[in-house]
């Protein structure tokens, strides 16, 4: 049942219409007697707003009804127009002009009409007329409109232009001159809603001899009729229309109107958007945004090289815009306009022209922009000059940075490296390597960051010959890196620890050092018999470095060795090391072993001393989907600097759980739920709860 308000007067028509279209209304309708149908109107005499509207439901129902019955439409009609004309309350006459808004004819035009001298009661008066598509209703606005006064001229004005009533034109076109500015307004709205060449041509004339305030009075109108010449192919005369409006004091006048002249006039198209581009100051920022935004959607490649030439002659602020708006295209007309930039003293311009280059640059431009990135103190240009080599197109461009990188200096060589690394050239690994035997630290180490990202099996014997002697931490982690992924491209995994091993045999101490923690990266049988071999070294350096590899190992089937040294390993940072690596791989058996491997992760937890360790166990949960890993979380919420972890993952395994553990799993949602602030995470567990509710969980 549909319940109306005060203030919504098309609540009542948009409750008869639902009514009409739905079944159940009509069988209501169909039930209607007229008893109750008395008791309605009975009611309807004395009615106000509030709880009585349900008690005209029946009037509702018999409304709905009667589009299918000529004669019951009458007869209702006739009720309610006597009610409209009976001394009732302001909301029965509200509901009555709603309900003949539906279903009202001619008929009722008269007692409509009389509303609309009410100035409380006229605008339900005017919307009922409004609605009954009859020129009878057209006719009684017309003959009411001269005897309103001002304030109610308005809303009868606006209801003539709504319905476009062309009879209209004649009465409305002298009120444009009219002392009150509500009605001139409305008379020109009125009359441009309305259109054609009569209401068309009067409102043109009125804003040509208009005063400057005045003509803002009907400038909205104007643009409603340039719209609706543009709309009928009468290109011409819209064009004319824009401009009468291009001058206008009102910024959204004035921008409609060029966007209709470039619409109705498109050969002089460029020239316009020149020209608001030559007078920055004076368009203003979030104009000119828009002019760069109907460039974008204007250059193309016929047009590119005409509008490039153009650059040079505009002001700072118009370049930026033009070439920010040319730089989705790659002609080279863009490439040669943008390269003078790049050295302005502007840096939003010198910004614009190096992203401009990104599509149409050449490998003839890497120098240039390499130098710019080596020498810039600005770090957004820095980021956009790497961003542009790392976009330039074609093959020349990387042939042009291995050619270039080894004779350069070390700031440009950083540069181009990265460069390398960012577009992933595959054949850019000799030039690398020999970079990663640089004099300069900074060189070698970006060298081999970069050969993580080319990452190639020929690489491997070299790159494990320059890993033996690495020495600092950083560098020997970004070579042994580059090691690993270069073995990874191996295709037989059975051979991708055979190049490291070989060298390991005759290596010394201190090569083993380096090349074992990558052994244990790359894993398989043989590497660990090596791995193994190593932690029984009398050497302590040894020993440590085969523990570390033990700690790298890629799957679980080291997790029985890592526990022993966890658990019975006197050094404190191989006991660290060693949980937490037991953390990161037993889940890996979570499938085929859930119940055991939570049993495991839960004697991790009673081992783990730092926060730190704990929270790692606590995140590895969630592989877990086993009862004993929902008691353990939820056992964490006890500890208040593992509750906020616990809660989420504890909440990540309930939803996880929720079809094969539901009764666990509701259990500790239940729990969660009051325990977090997080308003996206309780609405996230409520979800949960829901959905398992509806499957019977």
């Amino acid at each position: 049942m549909f319940r109306v308000g005060r203030a919504s007067c098309d609540g009542v028509i948009g409750a008869c219409l639902m009514l009409f279209a739905c079944p159940l209304a009509s069988a209501r309708a169909a039930q209607a007697d007229p008893a109750a149908l008395d008791a309605a109107f009975a009611t309807l005499s004395t009615y106000e707003w509030g709880p009585q509207r349900d008690a005209l439901l029946p009037i509702d129902q018999a409304a709905a009804r009667c589009h299918a019955d000529p004669a019951t439409r009458e007869v209702l009609q006739t009720r309610l127009i006597q009610v409209l004309e009976s001394n009732t309350s302001l909301a029965a006459r509200g509901y009555v002009c709603e309900v003949l808004a539906a279903i009202g004819t001619a008929r009722a035009v008269p007692a409509l009409a009389n509303l609309l001298r009410d100035a409380k009661a006229s605008h339900l008066g005017r919307r009922a007329l409004e609605a009954i598509a009859d020129p009878a209703a057209a006719q009684a606005l017309r003959e009411a409109l001269p005897q309103l006064p001002d304030n109610l001229k308005v809303g009868v004005i606006q209801t003539l232009g709504n319905i476009r009533d062309g009879s209209a034109v004649d009465l409305l076109a002298p009120l444009l001159e009219s002392e009150d500015a509500n009605v001139a307004r409305a008379a020109a709205n009125g009359l441009g809603k309305i259109g054609g060449e009569q209401a068309s041509k009067a409102v043109l004339e009125y804003y040509r001899k208009a005063t400057v305030e005045s003509r803002q009075l009907a400038a909205d109108a104007c643009l409603d009729i340039a719209r609706r010449q543009l709309a009928a192919n009468q290109s011409d005369a819209a064009a004319a229309t824009y401009q009468l409006l291009e001058d206008s004091p009102q910024p959204h006048v004035q921008w409609a109107a060029f966007l209709g002249l470039i619409a109705t006039q498109p050969a002089q198209a460029q020239q316009r958007l020149l020209k608001a581009l030559s007078n920055p100051a004076e368009s203003g920022d979030r104009r000119l945004r828009m002019v760069g935004q109907l460039l974008r959607e204007t250059v193309n490649d016929e047009n590119a090289a005409s509008f490039a030439e153009s650059i040079g002659r505009l002001p700072v602020a118009g370049q930026v815009v033009l070439l920010d708006a040319l730089s989705s295209l790659a002609s080279p007309a863009i490439r040669t306009a943008a390269l003078p930039y790049l050295k302005s003293d502007d840096l939003t311009l010198r910004l614009t022209a190096e992203k401009a280059l990104a599509l149409c640059g050449r490998f003839e431009d890497v120098p240039t922009l390499a130098n710019i990135a080596a020498t810039t103190r600005n770090d957004e240009e820095r980021q956009t000059t790497m961003r542009t080599l790392q976009e330039l197109p074609g093959p020349e461009v990387d042939q042009k940075l291995l050619t270039l990188v080894p004779d350069v200096t070390p700031s440009l060589q950083l540069v181009l490296i990265r460069t390398i690394a960012n577009r992933r050239i595959r054949d850019a690994g000799p030039t690398l390597m020999e970079l990663a035997r640089s004099n300069d630290q900074r060189v070698r180490l970006d060298a081999y960051r970069a050969l993580q990202t080319v990452a190639d099996p020929s690489l491997v014997e070299p790159l494990v010959e320059l890993l033996a002697r690495t020495s600092g931490a950083e560098e020997r982690e970004a070579a042994d890196r580059a090691v690993w992924r270069s073995c990874l491209r191996i295709d037989d995994p059975a051979q991708r620890a055979d190049r490291i091993l070989a060298r390991l045999n005759d290596a010394s101490d201190s090569e083993q050092v380096a090349l074992l923690p990558v052994l244990g990266r790359v894993g398989g049988a043989k590497a660990l018999a090596a791995v193994q071999q190593a932690i029984k070294s009398p050497s302590p350096a040894v020993r440590e470095a085969g523990i570390r590899a033990l700690t790298n190992w890629p799957d679980a089937t080291v997790a029985d060795q890592l526990w022993e040294i966890a658990t019975q390993d006197r050094d404190a940072a191989h006991v660290i090391w060693a949980l937490r690596a037991f953390a990161r791989v037993l889940p890996q058996l979570a499938r085929e072993q859930p119940d055991q491997v939570a049993s495991r992760l839960q004697t991790a937890m009673s081992v783990a001393e730092r926060e730190e360790d704990k929270r790692l166990i606590l995140s590895r949960l969630p592989a877990v989907r086993s009862e004993v890993a929902l008691t353990l979380a939820l056992s964490c919420l006890k500890q208040a600097e593992l509750r906020s972890d616990a809660i989420e993952v504890a909440a990540e395994l309930g939803e996880a759980m929720k079809d094969t553990h539901p009764k666990a799993a509701r259990a500790a949602l239940e729990t969660i739920r009051p325990l977090t602030d997080n308003s996206d995470l309780v609405m996230h567990v409520d979800k949960i709860l829901w959905n398992m509710q509806l499957k019977g969980n």
